[in-house]
């Protein structure tokens, strides 16, 4: 849906990457412990999105 937006430059989105610093540091992040970095509930919570910000032109 928002694909035509981002083709055509309207839309740019733009990663800011916050897993290290945000993270319980309980929660695995070893891509080699796929148990618990990627299918224990708890890693599972911490996935999200979020807007920060939105700038019209």
């Amino acid at each position: 849906m928002m694909l035509p937006y981002i083709a055509s430059g309207q839309l740019i989105l733009k990663n800011e990457s916050k897993g290290e610093e945000t993270a319980p540091s309980g929660i695995s992040d070893n891509r080699e412990d796929k148990p618990n970095s990627v299918y224990n509930p708890k890693a599972a919570l911490e996935r999200r999105v979020e807007i920060v910000s939105v700038e019209l032109k």
